[in-house]
């Protein structure tokens, strides 16, 4: 029997924004269908756009069509039926057909006549070029936001996103902060897991269980702990390292970063690799640290108990089959691993007085400028030119259709890393070396606890000690072969045949620091318990500091060999630290793990 239905339908996308609710649609099309005394068989409600096809509702209401059910159809307005060329198509052939006789509407009823289908095709290519240029809009929008460095969706945990000023104007552009609570939390979970010593699973239930983290809460999702499989994407993500994803393009976002592009480089290489850690039911210090020489396997723990309850524990090769060869390295106990390790590190050791002096050398020269300030200006600016020049070219190769888009993106994604990157050393041409000096301290404090936090740490302790000072070590022939990073490399060759020929301080020669005295007036002196002012203030003076320790390397050749070879490690800070050129990978450079 053939019936009247009704159908209406809202998003909530901002292509509907003016349209009535789902609600009120139905009120007035009922009150329309009672006027003109149409009979309504059926209410069709959907919340869903029509920019694209496949509505659920809206393709029950024209199967009923098809079977010739339903006669007509009441609607606020034929946008409400189709946004998109398809859907109208099958509308229009529905009437041209006559399966359907008439679209009513309060304007106007379509029926099958040549003038009416071709108003309603006018109306539905009108909607469709609206959603169209509505789209555009966004995306342009969109672009813009991004390229001012702010994020248009949601921020991942550890970041909150302030609301703007002018929400109507603003809309998605608010600011992006850090999350007093969790970003914390965010930074020693990436600390621990750039070390290479820790499995995605065991950073998870770090997180998890001893650091407490959970989600924040919002309208459609209640507050919980963060699920394992959601760790993977959170490691994957660029954001934590400076930059915003959308739309298959990375973007440099004005949020502040919890890793560095060389570090997220170095944590993609790590989810990529083999022989991962993976959790065990025992905890064996060493495990996942070690690859067998032999075959390249990752080396595992076995533990043994004697009849006496003696525990005795040894390494040895997962003895996986490659091919028809099995490997046959044999085991090695954990003390004579143990053993080999703390040989290694001890190298790294450097004794207090060469410590002391050390600070008072950084703390005296300040920040290292370069030998010419015009030149290293310059030679940014060419840089920068001759990244925008290729840019430039990558968008004329692609718009001619001589470059895959594919390929385009990653080009371009890859060049805006740099050029940003290259900008921002312009912007400050002294930052670099800031950064080098700061590494550098980093190197010699990590180089100075290492051998005291191998010998008396906790397992954890250990684990990240060698995380951070070695780039593989191998077993062959119960023989380890640590390879250790390049600036720690430097200070194993050469610091202990330093530390061999230090003298001892004479304690008669010892020259007395002088201080420079700095009067403060009475007045704003701080009083004592008896109401009198302090006397002057001294500090030492950085310039005579200076000269005291110029003075001490000439008296001290083992002195001098260190400053030397302080000198050579940050040299190879600078080159290994360096922008890489456009044409370069980002992740062929040196990973600086302190």
């Amino acid at each position: 029997m053939s019936a009247y239905v009704i159908y209406a339908r809202k998003s909530s996308e901002e292509e509907d924004r003016q349209i009535l609710s789902i609600p009120a649609q139905v009120n007035e099309l009922r009150a329309l269908a009672t006027s003109r005394g149409l009979v309504v068989a059926r209410v069709y409600e959907e919340s869903q756009s029509a920019r694209s096809t496949g509505r659920p509702v809206f393709g029950e209401m024209m199967g009923e069509v098809d079977r010739r059910r339903i006669s007509g159809i009441l609607c606020w307005k034929p946008d409400r039926l189709a946004r998109n060329m398809v859907d109208g198509g099958r509308v229009i052939d529905a009437l041209d057909r006559r399966v359907l006789q008439e679209i009513v509407t309060p304007g106007r009823t379509t029926r099958n006549s040549s003038d009416d289908k071709l108003f309603l095709s006018l109306e539905f290519a009108m909607s469709k070029k609206y959603v169209d240029d509505l789209s555009d809009n966004v995306r342009r929008g969109n672009r813009a936001v991004l390229s001012s460095g702010r994020s248009v969706g949601m921020v991942p945990i550890g970041y909150l996103k302030e609301l703007p000023i002018d929400r109507r104007s603003g809309r998605g552009a608010g600011k992006t902060t850090v999350d007093p609570v969790r970003f914390p939390l965010m930074q020693e979970i990436f600390r621990r897991y750039l070390t290479g010593a820790y499995s995605v699973q065991q950073i998870y239930l770090f997180a998890r269980d001893t650091l407490g983290l959970r989600t924040e809460g919002s309208r459609k999702h209640a507050a919980g702990p963060v699920s394992s499989g959601s760790f993977y994407a959170i490691l994957r993500n660029p954001f934590y390292a400076g930059f915003i994803r959308h739309g298959g393009e990375l973007y440099r976002g004005d949020h502040r970063a919890v890793v560095s592009k060389d570090e997220r480089d170095r944590i993609l290489a790590l989810l990529g690799r083999k022989d991962a850690p993976r959790p065990a039911r025992h905890a064996f210090t060493f495990v996942g640290l070690i690859r067998c020489g032999g075959c390249g396997r990752a080396v595992t723990g076995e533990e043994h108990t004697n009849r006496h309850g003696t525990r005795y524990v040894y390494y040895r090769c997962t003895r996986r089959r490659v091919g028809n060869v099995v490997c046959g390295e044999p085991y090695v106990p954990e003390p004579q691993v143990d053993a080999q390790l703390a040989e290694v590190v001890a190298r790294l050791a450097i004794p207090e007085r060469l410590l002391t002096f050390t600070w008072a050398k950084l703390d005296a020269e300040g920040v290292r400028r370069g030998d010419s300030s015009a030149a290293v200006i310059e030679g940014l600016r060419k840089e920068i030119t001759a990244s925008e020049a290729e840019l430039d070219r990558l968008t004329r190769l692609c718009t001619r259709g001589h470059l895959p888009e594919d390929e385009y993106v990653r080009s371009r994604m890859q060049l805006m890393t740099e050029l940003e990157k290259l900008r921002g050393q312009l912007a400050d041409p002294y930052k670099f070396e800031v950064e080098i000096n700061a590494t550098l301290r980093d190197v010699i404090s990590v180089a100075a606890m290492a051998a005291r936090t191998f010998v008396d740490g906790t397992e954890e302790e250990r684990r990240e000690i060698l995380g951070r000072i070695c780039v593989s070590i191998k077993l062959t022939d119960r023989k380890l072969s640590v390879e250790l990073r390049r600036p720690f490399l430097l200070l194993a060759e050469k610091l202990p045949e330093i530390v061999s020929q230090l003298r001892e301080p004479n304690p008669h020669k010892v020259r007395r620091i002088p201080r420079k005295t700095t009067q403060i007036p009475s007045r704003k002196r701080p009083r004592l318990a008896d109401g009198a002012a302090t006397q002057k203030v001294a500090r030492p003076n950085p310039q005579i500091l200076a000269q005291q320790n110029e003075k001490t390397a000439e008296d001290d050749p083992a002195i001098s060999s260190w400053c030397a070879l302080i000198e050579a490690v940050r040299e190879d800070l600078r080159q290994s630290m360096a922008p890489t050129p456009c044409h370069e990978s980002g992740s062929d450079k040196i990973f600086r793990a302190v």
